[in-house]
């Protein structure tokens, strides 16, 4: 037995290797949040597993069968607009009257009166839901006021602006589905389609999926919900003519998921914003639906639409106009001139603006042929025509 000797000299520590201490450390932490990972996957496939719905198949049918017992007709919300169990976006451009469309929506679908006083809406038995993430209760209420909607009672309104509301979050969807169900909402309008996703990124198309999952969720989970409408801000400015295809901001994934798109459209002239209105190309297109038309309001808020086809007549009647006027007054200020130099002024077709030209001839413009290249002079600089001058 070797016994101790309190004079012995000590025998050395070796110091830890710091690198290795420092694996040892974060190697650790590593692993674990890696554990992690897996098992949060692994919850999430075995969430999504048990809330699957369960196929059942279905049976084909023979063209001679669909012959003999035809399907059903399109049952119309609203004529042309939105067929029954849709999801439908309102899309405009910034201050195109998205806002306006909706309260005239919802007088249309409580009051039964033809949406801009054109496309017959069907009665609505149950109440609608508008569910108000801008306006605020007190606009949204004024509003609703002044464009006297006859079946009050009918419309039901949810102030949700900074309430923190999220449709993935599941206290909210948990939420919004025990209000529709037990209030027996047939539609709802959930104004507008940045708020109710928050967190979702509108430019990836999963997560924009993710969303439309869950819309379809909730018109399953609540029997008496039919329609969902939801008005969207567009990717285009003021620079957006009636009748583009304007789409929702962020992926273009958001576009076929609506089964309906509508567009309004706010355009500068020169006697101040003119508005219009049309249906988008969407599953179901309506040819006479998709033609822009002019949008007009009255003193109460109640809009209507003009004739089919104004918007884009009526857009190139302005255009051709404030055309000449650049025409006449370029001239007035640069004469002698040429065809050419007039129309790298003016802009425009090329084709267009030089025919525009020949058309001004005997009332603004004309042409001295006695040069080589032709000049362009204003009628009114002469009180006769210059010697050689003929008119365009």
């Amino acid at each position: 037995m070797t016994q101790f000797d309190p004079y012995a000299k000590p025998l050395p520590i070796s110091e830890p290797d710091p690198q290795s201490l420092q694996q040892l450390i974060f190697g650790n932490e590593e692993e674990e949040a890696y554990r992690k990972v897996r098992a949060r996957k692994r919850a999430e496939e075995r969430y999504a597993e048990e809330h699957r719905e369960h196929f059942a198949g279905v049976a084909g049918r023979s063209l001679r069968d669909l012959h003999l017992c035809p399907p059903p007709d399109i049952e119309w919300t609203i004529e042309k607009l939105a067929a029954r169990g849709s999801i439908v976006f309102a899309l405009g451009t910034f201050k195109s009257g998205k806002s306006s469309l909706v309260v005239n929506l919802l007088r249309s679908l409580a009051d039964g009166a033809a949406f801009l006083g054109t496309y017959p809406v069907r009665q609505v038995n149950g109440k609608i839901g508008y569910f108000d993430f801008e306006m605020g209760i007190a606009e949204t209420y004024d509003r609703l006021r002044r464009i006297g909607c006859a079946n009050d009672e009918k419309v039901l309104v949810y102030d949700l602006v900074a309430a923190g509301f999220d449709l993935m979050a599941d206290s909210s969807y948990e939420w919004i589905r025990s209000e529709i169900n037990a209030a027996g909402l047939e539609i709802i309008v959930l104004d507008a389609l940045r708020h109710i996703a928050k967190k979702k990124d509108g430019n990836n198309d999963s997560e924009i999926q993710a969303i439309f999952t869950r819309l379809e969720r909730l018109r399953k989970d609540c029997s008496s919900l039919e329609d969902i409408f939801i008005p969207a801000h567009t990717a285009k400015g003021d620079s957006a003519r009636p009748g583009d295809d304007i789409s929702v901001l962020g992926s273009a994934a958001w576009d076929g998921g609506a089964q309906y798109r509508w567009g309004s459209y706010r355009t500068r002239t020169k006697e101040g914003w003119r508005y219009s209105f049309c249906l988008l190309p969407s599953r179901r297109t309506d040819p006479e639906a998709a033609r822009p038309r002019d949008l007009s309001m009255d003193e109460n808020g109640v809009l209507s639409l003009g004739a089919a086809g104004d918007a884009v007549a009526n857009e190139r009647k302005r255009t051709q106009e404030a055309r000449r006027s650049s025409i006449t007054a370029f001239v007035s200020a640069n004469e002698p001139t040429s065809k050419n130099k007039i129309h790298a002024a003016v802009g425009g077709g090329r084709v267009e603006t030089l025919a525009l030209i020949s058309s001004m001839h005997g009332n603004d413009l004309w042409i001295d042929e006695s040069e080589r290249t032709p000049k362009v002079w204003t009628f009114q600089s002469f009180v006769n025509k210059p010697r050689g001058a003929t008119g365009l």
